[in-house]
């Protein structure tokens, strides 16, 4: 018998509390390999790990600032710049 296997003991593993987060965790796996692909298509250079440490940074930015500084004025350079990425959501 193996510790941790009866509900009520402190190391009883939440099935649910992991499931949750392992889910999470693939939705965002899964929209960072959907969003390198389509940088690459657009011509960028990158990895998924230089997507997340280099890229997005900089394209969530890009993205949010022009919408701050100019509210609906800015969503014409946004999208612009989404249709450029080949960006949908």
């Amino acid at each position: 018998m193996t510790l941790g296997s009866f509900p009520g003991e402190s190391n009883f593993p939440r099935f649910t509390a992991w499931m949750g987060a392992n889910s999470s965790g693939n939705k965002w796996r899964r929209v960072l390999g959907e969003l390198t692909t389509k940088l690459l298509a657009a011509g960028a250079v990158c990895d998924r790990r230089g997507v997340r440490l280099e890229y997005l940074p900089a394209l969530r930015h890009a993205l949010t600032a022009p919408l701050a500084a100019r509210a609906e004025g800015g969503i014409p350079e946004v999208v612009d710049l989404m249709q450029h990425y080949l960006i949908s959501r």
